[in-house]
């Protein structure tokens, strides 16, 4: 997995994640032969229906859990790799397309928890 951060400004960041298509082809892969475990076709029996036919029926639901996978584990491993402290949610700034042919692109955006610095409170004065 590759990324690249863009600084917004010092509490939000930009990050420009791509997924290898190899991850790509394993999460789609892994994804039909769940399915495929569990899926009634009529015509075939109980865990013996073809990919060809599962992929014509549920392409747009497995290309979705996929995708919602793919960017969790991406974002979740930078923010760990960059030792980010996040606020709130991940934002995606573009919203992606799976291709299996493909590495999948996607850009997010996070706000981190700004940095104080020490403050020493000896020599502040107080008034009452």
């Amino acid at each position: 997995m590759n990324f690249i951060v863009e600084d917004v400004s010092s509490v939000k960041k930009t990050l420009h994640i791509e997924v290898p298509n190899e991850t790509v082809v394993g999460e789609l892969d892994a994804a039909y032969n769940q399915l495929k475990k569990t899926a009634k076709v009529k015509g075939f029996r109980p865990g013996k229906a073809p990919r060809s036919v599962l992929e014509r029926m549920y392409k747009n639901d497995i290309n979705g859990d996929v995708i919602s996978k793919l960017i969790q584990s991406a974002l979740m491993e930078a923010i760990r790799e960059k030792e980010y402290n996040i606020i709130g949610q991940p934002e995606l700034v573009e919203a992606p397309e799976l291709d299996p042919t493909a590495d999948f692109k996607f850009t997010a955006s996070v706000e981190l928890r700004p940095e104080i610095g020490e403050i020493n409170f000896k020599e502040m004065k107080l008034t009452k």
